[in-house]
Order: C-alpha cells, then structure tokens, then sequence
C-alpha cells in the first residue's frame, strides 16, 4: 500500500496539510476560553476585595476549569506539528510497546471537569435559594439554574466514568501480533495480518483532527473490547475500522503514522514490538519516512 505523502514535505501525508494549516483555529477558540478565564479571575478578585465570599464557590472554580482546559488545545497543536517523537511518549510494557495519550491532558480532563461540576452547581444552588443575584431577565432567572445544573451533572458523571474506568484515556499498544487501539469507550483489537488499508485521515471535529484510519481486511477481523457501561450504552456503535486521533498522543501525530505504516509494511521486523528496539527507533526518528 502507497503511502501518504504531500509535495511541501514528504514526511506530512497530504490529507493533514490542512489541519496543519488551520491551527489558528484553535487559538481563536483558546483566546475566547481564557477571555472567560480572566474574566471570572477578575469577578473572583472583585468578590474577595468585596467580602463576597459565598461567591468564590463559583468564580474560583469556573476561572481555574477556564484555564486548566485552555492546555489541551495546545498540546493537540503541539502533537499535530510534531515530526520527531517526543521522549516518554512511548514505553516498552509486557505486552509490547505503547504509546500513550496526553499525560497532562489526562490529568487536566479530571481536573477541569470537576471544578466545572464545582462551579455549575454552585451557580445553581445559589440561584435556587437566592444567595446568588446576577443582573437577568426573569426568563433568564428562572432557565439558567436548570441549564447550568444540568450542565455539572453531566460534567460529574463524567468524572465518575473516569474514576471508575468505564471511560478510558486513548491508549495504542503494538505487539509483534495484533494491534490494539484504545478510545474512550472500548478497545479495538486487529492482527497485523488482516489490516486492510492504513491511512491518514482528517475528521470535521475540533478543526479536523489529523486521525489515522485502519481498515480491517473483512468485518470479523477486529476484536472489540467495551469497557463502557453508562447512559445510552446500548445504542452507541462502534465504528467498521480503527480511528485513532494522532494529535492526543504525545509522541506526536507524524512519527506516530510512519510508526504504524513501518510495523504494518515490514512483518519480519515486528518482533522489535515486544524488545525495546522499535521504541528506540520511534525516538530516534528513523521510522519518519
């Protein structure tokens, strides 16, 4: 199978020169974040100077949430323009090598999702029992406490499903056998042998994700593994090939698709999976075609 490649630099496979491109995208939505951030910075600093102080409870929380997922936006630019591999991306483990998502994304997504539970509720209660006045219109007094409400209910079960492992952090391990990809509602399982196709892929989500898509050779090939038991379980379906988000892992999204295309292309090498040598490799950049 042909690989990817674009005529500005034959190491970005071509359908990810866009997303490259439009990475201002992303900033503009991080300047309209932290200009929420400095905002409730600001009301949580006037509440203190005030003696307000039953309103830290929700400026501090919604300015803290604001910044804390303001860094996600940039690690995935940073991964997206990535061409050599970051060191600590990728580890030897018993069952071969893999290569992990974000750490600091992982640690944030808690972090933000639970201040932002803080802060919605708060709001809510406080608008309930009168503690909080915020200058509205009466339909806005008495619509927002539901929706915001309703809006740190979610972002609390979520929380849990994190906690308790229903929802998982991406995670690709690579033995000299199978494939495994991992999202956040199950593990998608697929021996070397019978992948299909392996190509880079933009997604119309989050200013097109630069995404790798693996195509089973038959729908029996893949193995699915859902760890997911929450709301709507039973009517979530999982997708006839494996899509990995290149830009949520740390090693970087190009080396990550020359990583995978290398394994697929050259089966005698695949042993390298399971002692150490094809992470050395990945880290050198000698896979980045």
């Amino acid at each position: 199978m042909e690989a990817q490649r674009s005529g500005e630099d034959g190491r970005i496979p071509a359908d990810w020169l866009y997303s490259r491109k439009m990475r201002w995208l992303i900033f503009l939505g991080l300047a309209m974040v932290a200009s929420f951030a400095l905002l409730w910075a600001w009301q949580t600093v006037a509440a203190l100077v005030e003696g307000r102080f039953e309103y830290l409870w929700f400026y501090l929380p919604a300015f803290l949430s604001m910044a804390a997922v303001s860094v996600p936006g940039l690690e995935v630019i940073r991964s997206r323009m990535r061409t050599r591999a970051r060191v600590g991306s990728c580890e030897l483990r018993p069952e071969g090598t893999a290569i992990t998502a974000n750490r600091l994304h992982a640690l944030l997504l808690r972090s933000y999702l639970l201040l932002g539970t803080v802060a919605c509720l708060a709001f809510s209660v406080g608008m309930f029992t009168g503690v909080y006045t915020f200058p509205m219109t009466a339909s806005q007094e008495s619509l927002f406490p539901f929706l915001v409400g309703a809006l740190g209910v979610c972002c609390g079960g979520y929380v849990v499903l994190l906690a308790t492992g229903r929802l998982r952090n991406p995670l690709i391990v690579c033995t000299p056998t199978e494939l495994r990809v991992r999202r956040g509602i199950e593990t998608q399982s697929i021996e070397w042998d019978r992948i299909a196709g392996l190509e880079a892929t933009s997604l119309r989500e989050y200013q097109r994700n630069s995404a790798i898509r693996i195509s089973p050779a038959n729908p029996d090939a893949l193995t699915i593994d859902r760890h997911y038991r929450g709301p709507f379980s039973g009517v979530l379906k999982s997708p006839p090939a494996i899509v990995a988000k290149a830009d949520q892992f740390e090693v970087g999204a190009v080396p990550l698709y020359w990583f995978l295309r290398y394994y697929l292309e050259h089966p005698d090498d695949r042993r390298e999976l399971a002692d150490g040598r094809a992470v050395g490799r990945l880290l050198r950049g000698e896979l980045v075609s």
